[in-house]
């Protein structure tokens, strides 16, 4: 699958960051007669992995180099599927499951495989990362947005998801999209507080 097609370059440097110039290195390396079409006058061995990660920036859409790419977000989505499904056999809802998975070591690989683009992702999940910042699981920002540590303090932080959702619902159809999508029962319950607070 190509995952990268939709991605500005921006997001497509990003991606070549996490993959490292080291790793494009050793492609470019057992990639000679390819590596020759787009870098003239160098042989990949003697490439630093700068300069390397420099070259794979460049030539991202390559049809080589975007296949490397495409075939290690294959391989971070399998991982995030597998520990999803294996946080879900422990017990948690997959909702929970999802969201732990994000919030751990596969969080940036989530970026790249959960959504069509980085930036766009972290727009969508800006709702969802302050939520659980004001959950109290002791990390900020931990979706890349939030409102910091010192923040919370002194304040009650369990009307936070009230806020979050209505703000998604009246200005951010995007996040209110994700909000649906991983909290589904959450939403609901939301929902059903609203109407028996209407019929009083």
């Amino acid at each position: 699958m190509d995952y990268i097609q939709n991605l500005s370059r921006e997001e497509k440097i990003i991606l070549c960051k996490m993959i490292t110039g080291g790793n494009f290195k050793e492609l470019f390396k057992k990639n000679e007669r390819e590596f020759s079409k787009i870098q003239t006058g160098f042989r990949a061995k003697t490439l630093s992995d700068k300069h390397a990660l420099t070259i794979a920036c460049n030539n991202a859409d390559k049809p080589f180099v975007a296949a490397f790419i495409n075939v290690r977000v294959d391989v971070w989505l399998k991982e995030i599927q597998e520990n999803v499904n294996r946080l879900v056999r422990e017990g948690l809802t997959h909702d929970v499951a999802l969201a732990t998975t994000m919030l751990l070591s596969f969080s940036l690989h989530a970026c790249i495989c959960f959504s069509k683009g980085f930036l766009a992702f972290m727009r969508d999940r800006s709702d969802i990362s302050d939520m659980f910042e004001g959950a109290g699981i002791g990390k900020a920002y931990p979706l890349g947005s939030g409102h910091g540590s010192s923040y919370w303090s002194g304040r009650d932080s369990g009307v936070e998801i009230f806020a979050e959702i209505t703000s998604a619902e009246t200005s951010h159809p995007g996040s209110l999209a994700a909000i649906k999508e991983y909290f589904p029962k959450t939403y609901q319950v939301y929902q059903d507080m609203l109407k028996a607070r209407k019929k009083k």
